[in-house]
């Protein structure tokens, strides 16, 4: 996903999981109430019912993202 500095979803949940690697720029990820911060190289992963944002921080943002059916992981 090629994010710039958008704002990526309204606190969205879904089932299944959910996994972001930054490729490029940085990221901050709302996962429900907590705010994470993530830079060129990092990967965090959570279950898609927990809601969440994805905004990108710098122009040029890249973030791969990789969503999963229930019980795929």
């Amino acid at each position: 996903v090629q994010l710039g500095t958008t704002t990526v979803g309204e606190q969205a949940f879904h089932e299944g999981d959910e996994m972001f690697y930054v490729l490029r720029g940085s990221v901050e990820i709302a996962l429900g109430s907590r705010l994470v911060l993530l830079g060129k190289g990092d990967f965090a992963e959570f279950p898609g019912m927990v809601r969440h944002r994805l905004r990108g921080l710098e122009p040029g943002t890249q973030v791969l993202v990789v969503v999963t059916e229930a019980g795929r992981a």
